[in-house]
């Protein structure tokens, strides 16, 4: 078998995406807008940012456009900032499966990648985040530890088993 950039970049993605999932899996619904202070990130921001970065990040490898909803991006995306009042989220389930979908549309473009187009510019525009498309893979990943730590946070303030 011969190890790529992209296949190390995509194992690495499914990698850091389990990490994340595993902090949602057992999270109990009815502490899903807990925040230990205002300034921290409830988990279903969490769950939901993930979504509409997973999509915008397979838009940055493939070109096509988004699935998620406008009202998504305004709620979970850049900028976005979470309240506890659960009037203004999706139910967990739904937010829950818009995180499903986002990541299989991700893993599908990031799996579509050829080594010959993973150093063509991002399909989007990125403001200089990323560098090319296997970056897009590569930021994901990362993205994903990086709120996998905050989520994993969350766990601990309440007492929840850590899950690595």
């Amino acid at each position: 078998m011969t190890i790529t950039a992209t296949s190390r970049a995509v194992a690495f993605a499914r990698f850091t995406h389990a990490l994340a999932s595993k902090t949602f899996a057992d999270f109990p619904a009815d502490k899903a807008l807990f925040q230990p202070s205002p300034t921290d990130n409830h988990m279903l921001w969490h769950m939901g940012h993930l979504a509409v970065n997973y999509d915008w990040f397979a838009s940055a490898i493939d070109g096509k456009p988004s699935v998620v909803s406008k009202a998504d991006y305004e709620r979970f995306g850049m900028g976005s900032k979470p309240v506890s009042d659960p009037a203004a989220y999706p139910s967990l389930p739904e937010v829950r499966r818009l995180y499903d979908t986002a990541w299989q549309r991700f893993i599908a473009a990031a799996e579509s990648l050829s080594e010959s187009d993973a150093t063509e510019p991002a399909c989007v525009e990125s403001h200089g985040f990323l560098t090319d498309r296997l970056d897009a893979v590569n930021k994901a990943a990362w993205h994903d530890g990086w709120h996998a730590g905050q989520v994993s946070g969350l766990r601990k303030a309440l007492g929840l088993k850590g899950v690595i």
